[in-house]
């Protein structure tokens, strides 16, 4: 309940669908496919998929509790299995999930993006969020 309520206010409704914390991916270009994918390629009308808002709110709610969430290493095993179910299109309950792997996992999907989370093409773009007065509108800037 609360992961829902977070991802609702945190990150903009995505396209995918999404029921009692087990969510599968929008429709892309290489069908539920997540990893080693463009943004752009995976991303409907600007919103990320749900399961990388599941995860960031998994994060989010679980992470505080957890000392060196992104420096500890977690099971490879365990990130493997979660890492297919993700780009496999699956539906996921990352309730069952350790905190240190839906870690290892974002960081591995930040890793693969193909190209980059700040792109190139938008440099100016991004270059006049930093002249914005107040952090509202920087805020308000980044988010166009």
């Amino acid at each position: 309940m609360q992961i829902r309520a977070f991802r609702n206010s945190a990150f903009c409704w995505c396209a995918g669908t999404c029921q009692n914390n087990q969510c599968t991916a929008a429709p892309s270009a290489k069908p539920g496919q997540l990893f080693g994918v463009s943004l752009t390629d995976i991303c409907d009308k600007d919103n990320l998929p749900f399961p990388i808002l599941d995860m960031l709110s998994f994060i989010n709610w679980k992470g505080p509790f957890m000392e060196g969430i992104f420096r500890k290493s977690a099971s490879i095993k365990s990130c493997r299995i979660l890492k297919e179910k993700l780009n496999s299109g699956d539906t996921v309950n990352l309730d069952s999930e350790s905190v240190l792997v839906v870690a290892s996992v974002f960081k591995d999907y930040l890793r693969r993006i193909q190209g980059s989370i700040l792109s190139s093409d938008l440099y100016d773009i991004w270059l006049g969020v930093i002249d914005e007065v107040t952090e509202e509108e920087k805020i308000n800037a980044a988010q166009r």
